[in-house]
């Protein structure tokens, strides 16, 4: 399947809350699937914009790159991108980090002075919740990464992302496998739609190809 002409907004990697200019919260994602899949999207002819998060990993050079590290400044940008021009799909790949501390220090916390800190945790702003709301008829693809292997349990968990957020397409999939989800190659679990659930256990770049190919055609126009 080509993409030629098709523009693409992809958000991958972790994004850091800071506690102090030092010490910062995050998670475990490498950024690998997103940028996988722009690899895969670059080859069929598409244009890839790329919001990425903390991560050493280095996307292709074809991209236009944007790096952020908050949340708060990949909703900014992606918001920013999506009101300045039209994008047919949105890959939506980024881990945010779910929260953040209510308040931060300006300066480095010592353990000579602090001998403990407590770090109040608010929830971080939820982006995809944006992305419908701007652009109503852009195809929206989300991953929603669980501690289960219970596929009751992670098609429920999609559907429940599909209806807050309008999603077309959700990959709910299990990372409590060594082997599969965060700074790994491989993902394991469901890929869900309205239309029905396959259920999927392979490389990202394999997925990448089969949401391209198989999945994703479904939805355009």
């Amino acid at each position: 399947m080509r993409y030629d002409g098709k523009r693409f907004l992809v958000t991958a990697g972790p994004t850091i809350e800071y506690i102090d200019p030092i010490r910062v919260i995050s998670n475990r994602s490498s950024g690998r699937m997103g940028i996988i899949f722009s690899e895969e999207v670059l080859k069929r002819g598409g244009e890839v914009n790329l919001v990425l998060g903390h991560t050493p990993l280095s996307p292709p050079n074809e991209v236009k790159l944007y790096r952020v590290e908050t949340t708060e400044e990949m909703k900014k940008k992606v918001e920013e991108l999506l009101r300045e021009g039209k994008f047919d799909i949105f890959f939506s790949a980024a881990a945010v980090a779910d929260y953040k501390p209510s308040s931060s220090y300006s300066r480095k916390l010592s353990t000579r002075e602090e001998k403990e800190i407590v770090v109040r945790l608010v929830p971080t702003p939820k982006i995809i919740r944006s992305v419908k709301r701007i652009s109503p008829d852009i195809i929206l693809v989300a991953f929603k990464a669980e501690l289960t292997p219970d596929e009751k349990v992670l098609e429920e968990r999609a559907r429940l992302l599909m209806k807050e957020s309008k999603c077309d397409v959700v990959i709910s999939h299990d990372v409590s496998r060594k082997e599969a989800g965060f700074l790994v190659d491989r993902i394991s679990g469901l890929i869900v739609t309205h239309e029905g659930v396959t259920p999927f256990d392979g490389g990202k770049r394999e997925l990448s190809v089969l949401l391209l190919d198989e999945i994703i055609p479904g939805f355009m126009r």
